[in-house]
């Protein structure tokens, strides 16, 4: 009764909130389920114990998590702002830097980030902590250990632990995936501890079958002494096992080998992995092809893979970091600006087909007028050309601010009929005029 006091006055302390009136009890199921994704550690139905360490070592999961982590610490991470018609990359800006070079003095931005996201998975919550300057603008950010840091309400507001150390909010920033309050995230390892202490019993049964079991018996014709059969054996260990691997083992006395074959549930145990990771992969939204299983693919090309995997996998990840680095890495007057600084992955790195696939994208928004031949140049890391912001479109490939001279010269000189006999829908073109003019007026 006193420890499960103590949990309790814990429990209040520093998950419950008072503020939701819930008014649970560390005796009430749904509490301890809650306390134990708390505390990290879960038991399963298969009756082991399950932790974030024990379940992120896991082949699968590893796997997947690492490739979260690397394919989001790869992408082009920056502050970009809206000028006119234009978006901008701001690069004289402190954001800028922490977010794509140095975030500290110690690790580097893409390190930073994959420690980031693979935190968020392991342990359903990240941590960095936000040094400012006497401006109070961001200096550098600092990853906090999720095992040390403990959020929590005080009077309405919210406060992190961290050490000896009470962190405001905003000087906090705080990456979760799953909530069951939206204060405090949930590892996806504790949460989905069945599937995870289930694939730990199958490893562990299938090491100690595999581990213990011998791989053949060797029988005599003759009955031998203990000095015999201790010799026999460190003979037959140094032909197949020691110098002598992979030579052809020699005994006398009419000696046999019978090798054992697994038995049928063993090896069904076995196969029964696959099952194991498809459930895994599931619960963790991760495409077989990414972790390197392309036996399982249903994608005909590498182009469709990383579509799906960049839409239903990536990108609400990409949202979730991107929000909260607006939120607390900005001054407050950037929230109330009408042209406010903002942060933006870019994804194009990871849509990026093959050469000939690339040239056919490049072709077609150039000839529609969507790039210059310079914006091509730029997302090839090539040297601009004097000329090559100049924007054209099909039909001789004329400047788009000379369309609307253009079209009137050829109605004039040639009719309208002859214009729709060139393919012109005249009726189309008007109307996309006007509809521009309107949000020229608009804007």
């Amino acid at each position: 009764m006193a420890k499960q006091a103590f949990l309790q006055k814990v429990w209040n302390k520093v998950v419950y909130n008072p503020d939701y009136k819930r008014g649970i009890t560390f005796a009430d199921a749904d509490a301890r389920q809650a306390w134990s994704t708390f505390l990290g550690v879960s038991e399963s139905d298969a009756g082991e114990k399950v932790t974030v360490q024990s379940g992120s070592q896991i082949d699968t999961v590893f796997s997947c998590f690492n490739a979260y982590a690397q394919d989001i610490s790869k992408l082009p991470f920056n502050v970009r702002q809206k000028v006119g018609e234009n978006r901008i990359v701001v690069q004289d800006n402190e954001v800028q830097y922490l977010l794509n070079k140095r975030p500290n003095e110690y690790t580097s931005a893409s390190n930073f980030r994959y420690n980031i996201v693979f935190n968020m998975f392991s342990y359903g919550n990240a941590y960095a902590i936000i040094k400012r300057g006497s401006n109070l603008k961001a200096e550098s950010l600092h990853i906090a250990h999720p095992n040390e840091v403990e959020p929590m309400i005080v009077e309405g507001e919210v406060f992190y632990q961290y050490k000896t150390l009470a962190v405001k909010a905003e000087d906090m920033l705080h990456f979760k995936i799953y909530s069951f309050d939206g204060l405090l995230g949930v590892s996806p390892i504790i949460w989905c501890a069945n599937t995870i202490g289930y694939r730990l019993k199958m490893n562990k049964y299938t090491a100690k079958v595999l581990g213990s079991k011998p791989e053949g018996l060797l029988t005599f014709d003759q009955a031998l002494n203990a000095e015999q059969m201790k010799e026999s054996q460190k003979m037959w260990t140094s032909m197949v096992q020691e110098d002598g691997l992979g030579g052809t083992a020699v005994l006398g006395a009419g000696a046999k080998y019978l090798p054992f074959a697994l038995n049928p549930d063993v090896v069904q145990m076995i196969e029964s992995t696959n099952l194991s990771d498809e459930r895994l992969m599931g619960i963790l939204r991760t495409p077989p092809t990414v972790i390197q299983k392309y036996s399982d693919s249903a994608f005909k090309g590498p182009e469709q893979q990383d579509t799906v995997w960049l839409k239903y996998s990536i990108t609400p990840i990409l949202k979730i970091i991107e929000q909260e680095c607006d939120y607390k890495l900005f001054p407050e007057a950037n929230k109330r600006s009408l042209t406010p600084l903002y942060t933006k992955h870019n994804i194009k790195e990871m849509l990026r087909g093959s050469i000939r696939e690339q040239g056919e994208w490049y072709r077609l928004m150039v000839s529609i007028g969507a790039f210059s031949i310079n914006d091509v140049l730029e997302m090839e890391d090539r040297m601009a050309v004097e000329g090559g912001d100049l924007r054209v479109v099909q039909s001789g490939f004329i400047p788009i601010n000379k369309l609307e001279e253009f079209y009137s010269s050829k109605s004039a000189s040639t009719g309208n009929d002859d214009l729709r006999k060139m393919g012109f829908d005249l009726d189309y073109l008007k109307q996309a005029i006007e509809r521009q003019e309107i949000l020229n007026a608009h804007e």
